[in-house]
């Protein structure tokens, strides 16, 4: 189970390499279309980090 202690920080590097992608756009004065997608799933790979990092807390019985 190994693989479920590496998922969490995946999410982790995805989200904040859409964040860092939506910064640069946002730097190239492009449109607030373009950057604003990124921006979206920047922070809902973080959320998914956060869930599931507590989820994993809950399921090992710490609190």
């Amino acid at each position: 189970m190994k693989i479920l202690q590496i998922i969490p920080f995946a999410y982790l590097i995805i989200g904040v390499l859409f964040l860092y992608e939506a910064y640069t756009q946002y730097s190239a004065n492009e449109s607030a279309s373009s950057y604003g997608l990124s921006v979206a799933f920047g922070f809902a790979a973080i959320f998914m980090f956060l869930f599931r990092m507590r989820s994993a807390r809950k399921m090992n019985g710490e609190k």
